[in-house]
């Protein structure tokens, strides 16, 4: 998730609603420490974070004490995620700002002995992925002896994210339990890219169609391109690419 602006924007926007308590909670001794180490894990400069924060203190309906940055308009993304964010319990934030640093952390390959699954597909990748539990473990095939461990946090982190709801039709597909999907962009059994810049969170039909025909996703539209001629564009975003 390096470089991910929408990722930082979604703690961005945490610490500036909730301040020292959000500090307090995501582990850091101060702001000070918290600004320098989650910029610097996301491969931003020191104060990234900070500013980023700023933007958000600076909105009208901010519940932040600071003035923030108010010698320009905010921007356009600040203000869509704001209002998104809007909607979400300071339980549910913590949540989402923690597996996202968490997930970061934990980016390394792990060579394992024992695992529960042994993946050779995308269709047992992405089986695993959606309908395991999240203590469920994968493992791919690397070389003749290396597996790499499957970290599932951002998975979770991202349905959290759309409370099930699918981000091409916006629609929550059911209303008794989420079952929405994850979905690689590039396939995760061919290039093991599980950064938030290559999944999708889809419902089951608009999954189902995107295995079946295999379309292109074109990053500067956000749109997936069949074979047809036909497009389906992404109806919500919080988290692919940077902001503009």
């Amino acid at each position: 998730m390096k470089k991910n602006s929408k990722i930082l924007s979604i703690i961005a926007y945490y610490l500036s609603e909730y301040d020292s308590r959000a500090i307090n909670d995501l582990g850091f001794k101060n702001t000070a420490q918290a600004f320098e180490e989650i910029s610097l894990l996301f491969g931003r400069n020191k104060n990234y974070i900070k500013l980023r924060r700023d933007e958000f203190d600076a909105l009208p309906d901010s519940s932040s004490h600071r003035r923030g940055w108010k010698n320009r308009p905010p921007a356009k993304e600040v203000i869509s995620i704001a209002g998104y964010l809007k909607g979400f319990s300071y339980t549910e934030l913590t949540q989402l700002a923690k597996s996202f640093l968490k997930y970061e952390i934990n980016l390394e390959t792990v060579v394992v002995e024992q695992c529960d699954v042994l993946c050779d597909s995308e269709t047992d990748v992405e089986n695993i992925i959606n309908f395991k539990d999240n203590a469920s473990v994968i493992k791919l095939k690397e070389g003749l002896t290396a597996v790499r461990f499957y970290n599932r946090n951002i998975i979770t982190s991202l349905k959290l994210l759309y409370k099930g709801k699918c981000q091409i039709c916006n629609k929550v597909p059911s209303d008794l339990t989420d079952i929405s999907e994850a979905h690689h962009i590039e396939y995760f059994s061919i290039t093991q890219n599980n950064d938030a810049n290559n999944i999708i969170i889809l419902c089951p039909n608009h999954h189902r169609l995107i295995h079946r025909l295999n379309p292109k996703f074109d990053y500067e539209t956000l749109s997936f391109l069949f074979p047809n001629g036909a497009v389906e564009s992404v109806a919500i975003d919080f988290h692919l690419g940077h902001l503009k």
